[in-house]
């Protein structure tokens, strides 16, 4: 979990060449992400409708209640095995999925110039409000840290992911009870 333009895609990438499965629909790769995106269609329409529902979107985030927990358990009920999801609108879709789930979570770090640098890369909008947004994700961040043990929790640093990749891919296949490390997510990072 992570503010969008964070590297969650990445850190999701390398979850799933280390056997979890993030997703059979999985939204494609553009120029923007090229190796891709790694976002369960499922969870991504989930989560924009629930945002949607609130009268809001990912980039005016409103206040979401419970009222969706239905929605997220029927979602969840049909995965199987070592399963995974990626949306950065998780961050402010949680209380939806709070009680539903008991997760492992791998929340993404960056700086807040680097994301608000790759989100203006993509489309030129008022700094003020890219960062009105990536001070809300973050601040929600460490509120769902807050609400997990520390133990179903890791905190990757985007920049030690790509100066160190073999070193944090080996900290997140720990986290997630596989190894040996697989070589092709230690190589993802380096492309």
């Amino acid at each position: 979990m992570g503010m969008h333009r964070s590297g969650t895609s990445v850190t999701a990438g390398v979850l799933h060449k280390l056997g979890v499965n993030m997703g059979d629909n999985l939204l494609r790769a553009d120029r923007h992400n090229p190796d891709g995106y790694y976002e369960d269609m499922e969870f991504l329409k989930l989560n924009q409708y629930i945002l949607q529902q609130h009268g809001g979107d990912w980039l005016r985030p409103p206040e979401v209640d419970t009222t969706y927990e239905h929605l997220v358990e029927d979602t969840i009920q049909k995965k199987e095995g070592k399963w995974g999801f990626k949306d950065p609108r998780t961050l402010i879709t949680w209380p939806a999925y709070r009680d539903v789930i008991d997760p492992k979570v791998v929340f993404v770090e960056r700086s807040k110039e680097d994301i608000l640098d790759s989100l203006q890369r993509r489309q030129q909008l008022d700094e003020e409000i890219y960062m009105n947004t990536i001070n809300t994700y973050i601040e929600k961040q460490y509120q769902v840290a807050d609400e997990l043990e520390p133990e179903n929790q890791l905190w990757v640093d985007y920049d030690e992911l790509t100066t160190k990749p073999r070193r944090v891919v080996e900290h997140m296949a720990r986290f997630v009870d596989e190894r040996p490390v697989n070589e092709s997510a230690v190589n993802l990072v380096r492309t």
